[in-house]
């Protein structure tokens, strides 16, 4: 899926995953980026050596997620701003607030 040659001098830092012996995803963190290589993040069907056949962030039904959970991220580590939150006591709030997430999330559909 990705063509190394598109990042010059950088592809030969690029280690890719292998898939059905060839190799063919490039080897990313849980946050996207390429292991070994600072600050080069990839989505979408380049990002599947995280998650084939176990979630859509390949398809377009995933992609969106992938992306928003990348800009929390790019903002949590360039600008310091804090991941989207919400502090709740255990108790009724957290048990009220579970059960409105798990009726109204798409991204736990789509992706698992």
């Amino acid at each position: 899926v990705v063509d190394p040659s598109v990042l010059g001098r950088l592809a030969k830092k690029l280690r890719l995953v292998m898939h059905h012996g060839n190799p063919k995803y490039p080897l990313i963190t849980n946050d996207f980026e390429a292991v070994g290589l600072d600050n080069l993040f990839f989505l979408g069907a380049n990002a599947h050596s995280l998650d084939f056949q176990v979630s859509s962030g390949g398809l377009v039904h995933g992609f969106r997620y992938q992306v928003r959970n990348l800009f929390y991220h790019l903002q949590r580590k360039f600008h310091s701003v804090p991941w989207p939150h919400r502090n709740l006591t255990l108790g009724e709030d957290f048990r009220e607030h579970l059960s409105y997430r798990y009726g109204t999330t798409s991204s736990l559909y789509q992706m698992f």
